[in-house]
């Protein structure tokens, strides 16, 4: 059974945005979440690079690399993460595809907000990712993923015979914790095509976004909670 504990997820603040979104929550806590405690961390500044000017600041969690590997390797060894059904991390996969469809308009303006492409490039970029996504929840569930494989003859032969000696059986498991690093041109598209297949195979994964484009990260991690993935299944720096 996977422990799920979504407010424990590792998750970057977003101090200050300045740019309106329809759903505020996916960079900034909802107005009536409790006040989190003062960080220590440093944060830096995200720039539109079309102006030069400030959009937001991010708390900066390099710090936190090593708490966040942790995370990720209890979830995949204590919380089970590796051992639960294709079906359930296909179930997963879609709901979190279907929340990344339903926030498009926003993750589109984030997207070009902080990497300065056009509107419709985030649009196809997020239509990429999703595709993506879909791909890798249906192949959760094949009998080539994770709890699945196949039996081969021995490459061994019998000692009075040209026959294999016996057969030999593999299975594909989950391998642990996936370090990613995703580029500032596709914040989104890379992220996706990286992350959705360690998930998918029952791997856990830290994810470091460029500090060009972090926004996006948060908000997808912010769409991965309310799917319901497992704390430390999917962690962001």
């Amino acid at each position: 059974m996977v422990r799920s504990i979504a407010a424990a997820f590792a998750k970057a603040t977003v101090t200050s945005l300045s740019f309106p979104l329809h759903n505020p929550t996916l960079l900034l806590p909802p107005l009536d979440a409790p006040s989190p405690l003062k960080s220590s961390s440093p944060s830096f500044p995200v720039l539109n690079p079309a102006t030069g000017s400030t959009i937001a600041y991010v708390e900066d969690r390099s710090k936190d690399t090593p708490k966040s590997i942790a995370l990720a390797r209890n979830a995949f060894e204590v919380g089970n993460w590796r051992d639960t059904s294709g079906v359930y991390r296909s179930k997963l996969l879609n709901r979190w595809s279907m929340l990344i469809e339903e926030n498009k308009d926003d993750l589109a303006v984030i997207m070009t907000m902080e990497s300065g492409k056009p509107i419709q490039e985030s649009y196809a970029e997020i239509n990429y990712g999703i595709s993506y996504m879909e791909f890798y929840a249906a192949e959760a569930v094949r009998p080539t993923a994770n709890g699945g494989g196949f039996i081969v003859p021995s490459p061994f032969q019998k000692r009075d015979s040209n026959d294999a000696k016996g057969i030999a059986m593999a299975l594909r498991q989950g391998v642990g914790v996936c370090g990613i690093i995703t580029p500032w041109n596709f914040p989104f598209g890379m992220f996706i095509r990286k992350v959705a297949p360690a998930i998918a195979a029952g791997c856990t994964t830290v994810v470091k976004p460029s500090e060009c484009t972090p926004l996006t990260a948060i908000a997808v991690q912010s769409l991965a909670q309310e799917a319901g993935l497992p704390e430390g299944v999917f962690e962001v720096l």
